[in-house]
């Protein structure tokens, strides 16, 4: 395990605009009460560090406990002093419309952000690479952040648009099993993003309505960029629902065709059951190995059979072609 100062980057903005970056040890330089803005990030590996270090922020224990749980539902909680995000983010950019999720906490403060983390988040990693160099306030650069990962998302998504056509184009020619197996995995991706964006598209609407309501007055904010996150997580959800909706869709059409096709095979392989059961019927009769059986002594009796067998063949086929059972 790797020392506890290597699991914090902090970032520290003067109000005159200069930065500094370092590890926790910065954290010396910032005053509660000061002008400075603090980025605290932390990388979960010693809960009870981290727990300590968050005595000195004054945090209240409920938040504590839900910014150390492996899995918590994305929310968001007012404590006063304090504003408790937690965000499922991504750890790096997804592959072949997998994600690899990231639980993100964080804890907004006057003039401190903390976020949380237990591996890599890439819009934490994103905003840590490339400092903006604007004054900034708590809570508009966590937003942005989340911003990001959305922005990830909803890339993700039009790009799996171009792939769910495709497949579309190609359900009406003929389906491969490859490709149910594609539908079926897309549909189980877009089933939990589903829930995790139900989620987020709640937690942005309650932030923008306590800040319309002048509770959030402690932590100013950029309201456009509150209301565009809003947006791009209601856009994300209804791509999702529509998109989950269009795979179900083909999913189920993909069925309805098989079982079609299947009724259809068994319909022939009933009717040529039906002809071959009255034929079998009198072929097991004379094949009896009786002696005394009249037809067998008739000089036509072989053609007389046969010509019964093909009328009763043809008479059903003509049943069934009357009947447009084929």
């Amino acid at each position: 395990m790797s020392s506890p100062s290597n699991q914090y980057r902090c970032w520290l903005q003067g109000p005159a605009g200069q930065q500094y970056q370092a590890d926790r040890s910065l954290l010396d330089q910032w005053q509660p009460d000061g002008d400075e803005f603090l980025w605290l990030d932390c990388n979960l590996q010693d809960e009870a560090e981290f727990t300590r270090l968050l005595q000195r922020f004054a945090v209240h224990e409920l938040a504590v406990s839900a910014l150390l749980r492996e899995r918590h539902p994305p929310k968001y909680e007012h404590f006063g002093q304090q504003l408790l995000i937690i965000y499922r983010g991504l750890q790096q950019l997804p592959q072949d419309f997998s994600f690899l999720y990231q639980e993100i906490g964080f804890l907004v403060g006057k003039n401190f952000l903390i976020s949380c983390h237990r591996n890599t988040s890439y819009g934490v990693d994103y905003y840590m690479a490339d400092l903006p160099s604007q004054r900034q306030t708590p809570l508009t650069l966590a937003l942005q952040i989340m911003r990001r990962s959305a922005s990830v998302y909803l890339d993700a998504l039009m790009t799996f648009d171009e792939t769910l056509s495709q497949l579309e184009d190609d359900f009406m020619q003929a389906s491969t099993p490859q490709q149910v197996l594609q539908l079926s995995a897309s549909r189980s991706v877009l089933l939990r993003l589903k829930r995790v964006f139900s989620y987020h598209q709640r937690l942005t609407e309650a932030l923008l309505e306590d800040y319309d309501d002048d509770e959030l007055t402690r932590f100013p904010c950029d309201r456009h960029l509150m209301h565009a996150l809003n947006e791009r997580f209601t856009r994300i959800y209804s791509l999702v629902v529509m998109h989950y909706e269009i795979c179900g869709d083909l999913l189920e059409s993909h069925m309805s065709l098989s079982s079609y096709h299947m009724n259809n095979k068994m319909n022939v392989l009933t009717m040529i059951t039906a002809v071959f059961v009255p034929l079998g019927f009198l072929a097991g009769i004379y094949g009896m190995n009786f002696e005394y059986i009249p037809e067998l002594k008739h000089p036509y009796g072989y053609f007389i059979l046969v010509a019964v067998m093909a009328a009763i063949a043809g008479g059903m086929l003509g049943f069934f072609k009357i009947k447009k059972w084929f």
